[in-house]
């Protein structure tokens, strides 16, 4: 007791003590010790909590020592205090180097703890935002230890909490506020200082509710109601994103790469609406974490499982059933959700097919089927990490068979045409997600992804008199495709300020090819006069190719606020890869400026550029898609792209926004096939000069008008652009217009709620035609054989008829204390128009008459019923 007043009066001299000192641009470290000698008094620190690199100027006169380390300390993350006669300087690790506290953790459901991606998080005071990555978290800088933020996300309640800087975790439990009824909330205005970059994610909320075909929402089929973004007819064959090609896109689950997206050739996709928690599409400069595409970027984030409860939904509907059951392992530590989809109309497609068939005089049918199931596990790795597994399987089955018999005088004639896909993805993915420090977050994944295409065709006829056989000719190939890919990658947040968000980090693929084609004739004598050809018969023919390509990527981008109205972000993307010992490097820079002109309007720059090593061979003239992955070779060299896009945004406080804005694209080395015979990719290494390589152009117009404010709720988009493609050896070098070059597109939808147990949903679709390559003639090359072969002497040279469709439903909720249940009936192409899919020639019954070109069209006037129970 007697000391602790000497102390502390040897703690006031020492503060008092005058200090005179002048420095310019000298390191903090020399002058604290410049300081300690002219005082006499020693001043303690580590020198590795004081970078060398941090340089101050100082002219002080007769200062007390406490007030000149006040102000050397002052914008830094350094503090100091007197202990036993000296000065003790230590690091204070709630403060940034810039001596600013640093305020991080993660933003919740408060129900299921499921963390919220891309949530915002907004400081009035400071007039500045950040806002959550994609597993939740989020790092916010501030001169104050206390300070109140303001948290909101699409479809809960908004949150002002609070934070202390002394806690070193925050969570921030956000309560939904569309309670249990999965209708669209209803806004009184829009909450200010959105970024113009959210126009790219998918509200849930209105997937869940717009008209759906069959009657299951469809993520695949949002984002092609988007401006830019068109579709095969009905949806068959995937997204083209600003005069892309599907293979183009970079379709992610949980950050793995899924090479094909479609059940039922595009139609449904292979995302369980019950599993995604959120989805990104990005179409013009997208962030630098993301490569090895040229159009677009979809991003899809599954659900992690409820650690709080058990809780589940079933749904039944026309074309499918889906059951999702999701729960805690270990409460608050760990967790399930398991989620699986069948389709149920297996059986009415055979029969109908066979009663189809039968009136028409033949035999055979039709068969599909297909299913996908996803799991993952959660589990909390201490405070600050959680480790996930994930599994995705996916499969689509198709046959059909038909078989004609015709007879003249004594000769009989059997036509045998049968056709059999089957398609399927297969995803494993393991990931650690830790919160490294305040400001930094670190995700590691190791992932497998297999996509495999199995492709079987034979057309045969035999002849026959008096029942006995007297010549049989057939053509048989089979498809296989096969792509695997291991990777392992590691990405980085590290939130510098809130003026600097960087992300950074790298990835390594390995990938293999396994691509095989196996073409017969009778002239291969494979089967018997009295046989039918069928797959096993060619399966010992197919010798796929095998290639092996290894690729590493390095990434770092900077998000900066540049001033109080601009925010600018920069990105580099270098990436090499390594096949057939040959190695192919690329730089890729990529800008994106936003401009907030107003609080209302927003302007939007963007530039980029982008490779693919990968490629896709697609059949697409008179039939459905066969897809082949290549891989880059000396011939077949890596595509490039680059683009540059502006957009003017608009707000309306009480209605909505407009968006409007403009895209030009140029592509480079991008490959085709020529129509005709099928490429023969196991012929011999000459196959790979068979391929075109050219160029293609696309630019356009987009606009976008939503109104989210109220009980009636619309997004109307429409895009005028123009797609082409110019190959040497095609159309004679003539630029020709792409497969899905449509000059117009207009896309809408529209709710209303009528009360907040019934809301109308529609859609109103128009599409200008695609193109489509149909033969300019037909040969007969023998006058002895009814064979006739196609001549081709242009491509994409026929326009389909516009495409336009309109869908109406209508959606009854029903609230109860143990759950939620939804009916919903709807009917697509409410007006029953044929839209055509393709062309097609066939050689009619009669063998003497001429092929003729036939347009088909798959999907009618559709009612559909659909139920689900979420419990």
């Amino acid at each position: 007791m007697i000391l602790f007043p000497w102390i502390l009066q040897s703690q006031i001299e020492l503060a008092e003590k005058k200090v005179s000192y002048t420095c310019y641009e000298k390191p903090l470290n020399k002058v604290l010790v410049d300081i300690s000698t002219l005082t006499n008094i020693n001043i303690a620190f580590d020198p590795t909590i004081i970078s060398p690199d941090y340089i101050v100027s100082i002219n002080i006169r007769e200062e007390t020592l406490s007030d000149v380390l006040t102000v050397l300390l002052a914008d830094t993350n350094l503090e100091f205090e007197y202990i036993a006669g000296q000065v003790v300087i230590t690091k204070n690790e709630n403060k940034d180097e810039e001596g600013k506290f640093i305020f991080s953790g993660y933003i919740e459901d408060a129900n299921s703890r499921e963390r919220l991606a891309y949530a915002n998080v907004y400081s009035s005071k400071a007039n500045i935002g950040v806002f959550t990555n994609e597993y939740g978290f989020f790092s916010f800088s501030s001169k104050d230890s206390l300070v109140s933020l303001r948290f909101t996300y699409l479809g809960y309640e908004a949150n002002t909490a609070i934070l202390d800087s002394k806690e070193k975790n925050h969570v921030i439990k956000m309560t939904p506020n569309i309670l249990l009824n999965e209708i669209i909330i209803e806004d009184t205005r829009l909450v200010k200082k959105n970024n113009i970059q959210d126009v790219n994610t998918f509200p849930i909320h209105i997937l869940n509710n717009m008209t759906a075909l069959g009657g299951d929402p469809d993520i695949i089929r949002l984002a092609g109601m988007q401006p830019g973004v068109s579709t095969g007819a009905d949806g068959l064959g995937g997204i083209n994103v600003r005069g892309g090609s599907v293979d183009q896109n970079l379709i992610l689950l949980d950050g793995v790469p899924v090479y094909n997206t479609g059940h039922t050739l595009g139609m449904f996709s292979i995302f369980n609406t019950s599993m995604i928690k959120s989805a990104k599409l990005y179409k013009d400069a997208f962030p630098a974490k993301y490569g090895g595409r040229l159009s677009s970027v979809m991003d899809i984030r599954t659900k992690e499982g409820n650690l709080q409860k058990y809780s589940g939904d079933f749904s039944l509907g026309t074309i499918s059933a889906k059951f999702t059951l999701e729960g805690p392992i270990v409460k608050d530590k760990s967790s399930f959700i398991i989620s699986g989809r069948r389709s149920i109309v297996d059986a009415w497609i055979r029969s109908g097919s066979r009663a189809f068939k039968n009136a028409q005089g033949n035999n055979g049918q039709v068969d599909y089927t297909f299913y996908d199931i996803n799991g993952k596990l959660k589990f909390q790795v201490g405070k600050s990490s959680t480790f996930y597994l994930s599994y995705y399987e996916g499969s689509d089955g198709f046959s059909d068979n038909t078989i004609i018999e015709a007879r003249k005088d004594s000769l009989d004639t059997f036509d045998n045409f049968e056709t059999s896909w089957s398609w399927g993805n297969r995803i494993v993915s393991a990931r650690l997600s830790s919160k490294a420090g305040k400001k930094l977050f670190l995700n590691t994944t190791a992932y497998y992804s297999q996509f495999a295409f199995d492709a079987f065709k034979n057309e045969q006829t035999k002849w026959e008199i008096e029942r006995r056989p007297i010549d049989l000719i057939y053509n048989g190939s089979l498809f296989q495709s096969k792509i695997t890919d291991a990777g392992f990658r590691m990405d980085f947040n590290y939130n510098a300020t809130n003026r600097h968000q960087l992300q950074f980090g790298t990835d390594l693929v390995r990938h293999q090819f396994d691509p095989g084609l196996a073409v017969i004739s009778e002239a291969d004598s494979l089967i018997g006069i009295d046989e039918i050809l069928t797959r096993e018969n060619l399966v010992d023919n197919l010798q796929p190719i095998k290639e092996v390509g290894f690729e590493a990527n390095v990434y770092v981008e900077d998000r900066i606020k540049a001033t109080e109205a601009i925010d600018v972000t920069l990105g580099l993307r270098s990436s090499l890869i390594r096949s057939r010992g040959t190695n192919f490097y690329a730089l890729l820079p990529s800008i994106i400026i936003n401009s907030e002109l107003t609080e209302d309007h927003l302007l939007r720059f963007t530039f980029s550029r982008s490779n693919q090593f990968l490629h896709l061979l697609t059949t697409s003239g008179l039939g459905l898609p066969t897809d082949i992955w290549l891989p880059t070779t000396d011939r077949l060299r890596p595509e490039s792209a680059w683009q540059v896009s502006g957009s003017f945004l608009s707000r309306f406080t009480e209605f909505g926004y407009l968006e409007i804005g403009g895209f030009f694209k140029r592509l480079n080395r991008i490959l085709t096939l020529r129509e005709g015979p099928v490429l023969d990719i196991n012929s011999g290494v000459d196959w790979e000069t068979e391929i075109p390589v050219g160029t293609g152009l696309s630019y356009g117009f987009e606009s976008t008008l939503v109104k989210n404010v109220g009980k009636f709720k619309n997004t109307v988009s429409y895009t005028w652009s123009k797609a082409s493609r110019q190959f040497a050896e095609i159309n004679n070098g003539e630029v020709y217009p792409f497969r899905y070059d449509r000059r117009h597109m207009i896309n809408s939808n529209f709710t209303y709620r009528v009360n907040k147990n019934i809301e109308l949903a529609a859609n109103a679709i128009y599409l200008t035609g695609n193109w489509v390559t149909v033969p300019s003639n037909t040969i007969k090359p023998s006058e002895d054989e009814p064979l006739f072969v196609n001549i081709f002497l242009k491509k994409n040279n026929t326009q389909l008829p516009d495409y336009k469709r309109i869908d109406v439903s209508v959606n009854i909720y029903n609230k109860y204390s143990w759950g939620r249940q939804k009916l919903s009936i709807g009917v697509y192409n409410v007006f029953d128009w044929r839209n055509p899919l393709f062309f097609y020639v066939r050689r009619s019954e009669n063998p003497e008459e001429t092929p003729q070109k036939k347009q088909i069209s798959i999907l009618p006037i559709l009612p559909s019923v659909s139920y689900s129970l979420t419990f």
